[in-house]
């Protein structure tokens, strides 16, 4: 999601000057949907309708007490400059930014709202295979970020499970059909209207793509 500052996370390490990610088991667009739509179906049913998702009470709650996860939020400045979420694996430990966390401003309520969707992502879909990948093949646990696929990129499957999770395929797609305007899609899940714009050109873009591949299939 564009945005002035930037996140790091737990993934990232460096080695050499060289900015290297977890390689993590692949995960497909499908699968991350389901693992978000299966969360919401226990814990906010209401979100894959009408409302917008509780991911504070998810992040600081939920998780904390399935997982076995610290959650909350921190002071980072310790982590570097404007980091906005930390994901510690060894200590099992999660924050978003405290500043940011505590902000009046709408859009950086709206923007610690995807951060925590972000790690609540890591710690679903990360946190315990790293902990347990750390024990036999710390050798080859990291890569280059552009060594790794979308699909095997820590970063990428948490994004894609915070826009599921915030902003639910099935019903942004629906909004899209009754003709929502940005304005009412930020309005209607409490993100970012750049959130929205990057979650509508991905579809899009998956949509065309699903379209190319019917047609080759249909030609063939």
């Amino acid at each position: 999601m564009p945005c002035a500052r930037q996140w790091k996370s737990w993934t990232a390490t460096r080695k050499a000057g060289v900015n290297k990610l977890i390689r993590v088991p692949p995960l497909s667009c499908c699968k991350i949907r389901k693992v978000a739509e299966d969360f919401l179906q226990r814990f906010q049913p209401d979100a894959l309708h009408d409302d917008a998702t509780d991911i504070e009470r998810f992040f600081t709650v939920t998780i904390a007490q399935k997982m076995g996860m610290v959650t909350g939020s921190d002071d980072l400045s310790p982590y570097g400059d404007d980091v906005l979420g930390v994901t510690e694996v060894a200590r099992k430990r999660s924050f978003v930014s405290s500043e940011l966390y505590n902000s009046s401003s709408a859009v950086n309520q709206r923007r610690c709202r995807a951060t925590m969707a972000h790690e609540a992502g890591h710690c679903i879909h990360h946190v315990a295979y790293a902990r347990l990948a750390s024990t036999t093949a710390v050798g080859t646990l990291f890569r280059k970020a552009s060594d790794l696929k979308p699909f095997e990129n820590p970063e990428w499957q948490a994004w894609e499970f915070a826009r599921q999770f915030l902003m639910p395929e099935a019903v942004f797609r629906r909004c899209l059909a009754e003709r929502y305007t940005a304005s009412d899609l930020v309005e209607r899940f409490d993100v970012n209207r750049s959130f929205v714009e990057t979650w509508r050109q991905i579809l899009r873009q998956r949509d065309a793509n699903s379209a190319r591949r019917k047609t080759a299939d249909f030609i063939r």
